[in-house]
């Protein structure tokens, strides 16, 4: 009974230091892995962190140097500048054998304004051009200035009979208006389309439709003679033309209703002074 006892005793005793033997070593596995997950490796730790702290350290340094350089480079551009205008001062005390520091300041301003105000006394002078203006006016307007009569007679505008002759002494007959009335013209019988030549040399004053005589033209002779051309179309010249001796002014038109009786013609009428006079007294 003993030895039965003590052989049990002795395989219990194997079966529990078996048991912790196991549990040992299954302890130590678990401890190995969870240290394995849980510490990560201290170097790597230190490495970030060390490397976090030095950024901000790099970017105060360079800062503080820049700010370093920006005020070395403002206190070196204010002394450039001290030194230009101690140079300036000493060139002008140079000249006038007076420095800046001798001279007032008020002295100094007057000194200086006439500086400023010399071009302006230059200015006026550019004005000058405007005096010969006039003169160039003078000049162009004389090549087309006009004086009649000058020693040469008048051209007949058209070739015809008269049909009316310049009355103004006493009234002749109109047949179209069947009266008498005084005649400041002359009509001269024509037929339609043909040439209206300019009595002579002048310019042309004005060109307007009157119900009378149709489309006039008056031309400026000069010297207070004027020289009007009626029952006329398609004219050849305008305003402010200047015209010579036998050049076209138009043609001839279909009479007006004052004119319907006495038949196409050219009406003629000479002025002096805005007066009618007898042009027949001066024609070739």
């Amino acid at each position: 009974m003993r030895r039965r006892q003590a052989g049990n005793y002795r395989g219990n005793a194997a079966y529990i230091i078996g048991g912790l033997a196991v549990c040992a070593i299954v302890g130590m596995l678990g401890l190995y892995i969870y240290q394995s997950q849980q510490a990560p490796p201290k170097p790597d730790v230190v490495d970030l962190n060390e490397v976090a702290d030095a950024k901000p350290k790099i970017p105060k340094a360079n800062t503080d140097e820049t700010k370093k350089n920006e005020s070395n480079d403002t206190k070196t551009s204010l002394i450039n500048e001290q030194d230009k205008k101690d140079e300036t001062k000493k060139k002008n005390s140079d000249k006038t054998g007076f420095s800046d520091m001798d001279v007032p300041d008020s002295e100094q301003a007057k000194d200086s304004k006439p500086e400023k105000t010399a071009p302006e006394k230059q200015e006026p002078k550019k004005a000058e051009p405007e005096k010969t203006e006039p003169e160039i006016q003078e000049t162009s307007a004389s090549v087309t200035n006009v004086s009649f009569p000058k020693g040469e007679t008048l051209m007949w505008p058209v070739s015809g009979n008269v049909l009316m002759n310049y009355s103004m002494d006493g009234t002749i007959y109109f047949a179209t208006l069947d009266q008498y009335k005084y005649n400041p013209a002359i009509i001269i019988q024509s037929s339609v389309n043909t040439k209206v030549l300019s009595a002579t040399d002048g310019i042309v004053n004005s060109i307007i439709n009157d119900e009378e005589t149709g489309l006039t033209m008056t031309i400026d002779l000069g010297s207070g003679y004027k020289a009007v051309y009626g029952q006329l179309k398609e004219n050849q010249v305008k305003e402010g033309d200047y015209v010579e001796k036998g050049e076209v002014l138009g043609f001839i038109n279909e009479p007006t209703k004052y004119y319907s009786k006495e038949g196409t013609n050219l009406y003629f009428k000479l002025l002096k002074d805005d007066q009618p006079i007898n042009p027949v007294d001066y024609f070739e």
